[in-house]
């Protein structure tokens, strides 16, 4: 099944500007205690000098490729149609692994012989490396969970295999770019059984590059628009799990208002609030809600 009997995984790279970050995330993944893998590294047009500090790294399992500027979707697909392992594995350039990661990987497509998608517990942590929170308890039902919770899966902790990833490529539509990610693993989920590993194998860092607080509020609600419409009218989900578009808009809605909120867009954060009460009263009850509320009279006064 492999492209390349040598190589099982190939990590997929896409970066744009984070020459400060990326450095960092390849050692860790050169790190690994599992041999039989390749980096991919796809520059998204980087303006900063990404190419001269990758290009630094003398490993013969790193491979750099840059090309014109597409958004992470298309960056993705590129690096997808090249490489030669079993599984892709879609890594962010600006956070990293633990040395068990594909260690943690290859028991697991043993142990399920080869499935089509899985995914790995991962960390999020703040600039001094302290654990924020941990996503390491994803039990039972994902797919369902995937519907009716929202995207709780990190592009690092995602492998499918390469037949897969070539028949369900990412969505390349820039203005989708932030949630591209969420509708393929949603999209999959109407196709194929979710795996997981509850491993932590990779951390997630929040950084100030990764705020919100800069964000373009039209930017945002139209990435959303975009997100539900994409799940929603996607024929696969339309003909077995239409009636959990609910849940779909529920979770957008919710989002956009704790980001916009977070963000200092009052006004609008309320708006959307509402929504999200007018589409599922008992998300009124949540710690979600809350951290919405919160935030809502955090930034009364602001935009």
């Amino acid at each position: 099944m492999a492209n390349n009997p040598l190589i099982l995984f190939s990590i997929v790279i896409p970066t744009y500007n984070r020459a400060t970050f990326i450095v960092e995330t390849v050692q860790s993944l050169l790190a690994q205690s599992y041999a039989k893998f390749e980096i991919i590294i796809v520059d998204d047009g980087s303006t900063d000098n990404t190419e001269a500090v990758i290009k630094n790294i003398k490993d013969e399992r790193v491979q750099y490729h840059k090309v014109t500027n597409g958004e992470r979707g298309a960056a993705r697909n590129y690096g997808a149609k090249i490489a030669k392992g079993e599984y892709i594995n879609f890594f962010d350039s600006d956070d990293v692994a633990y040395p068990i990661h594909l260690d943690t990987a290859f028991k697991l497509v043993n142990n399920y012989n080869h499935p089509e998608i899985f995914h790995l517990g991962y960390d999020v942590v703040d600039s001094e490396r302290k654990v924020v929170r941990a996503v390491n308890d994803l039990t039972g039902d994902v797919n369902l969970r995937l519907f009716t919770k929202g995207n709780v899966f990190s592009c690092n902790g995602v492998f499918m295999r390469k037949d897969i990833a070539m028949n369900h490529p990412f969505i390349e539509d820039r203005n989708l770019a932030g949630s591209e990610d969420a509708v393929l693993w949603m999209q999959l989920a109407c196709h194929y059984k979710w795996i997981c590993d509850n491993t932590v194998t990779t951390s997630i860092i929040d950084h100030d590059s990764r705020s919100v607080v800069s964000m373009n509020k039209e930017k945002l609600i139209g990435r959303l628009n975009l997100f539900v419409n994409n799940v929603t009218t996607y024929p696969p989900f339309v003909a077995r799990f239409s009636s959990y578009s609910k849940y779909i808009r529920t979770e957008a809605y919710t989002y956009a208002a704790l980001h916009l909120a977070m963000a200092g867009y009052t006004k609008d954060a309320l708006v959307y609030l509402l929504k999200m009460y007018g589409n599922d009263i008992s998300t009124f009850a949540t710690r979600r809600n809350l951290a919405c509320i919160k935030r809502i009279i955090l930034s009364v006064g602001s935009k």
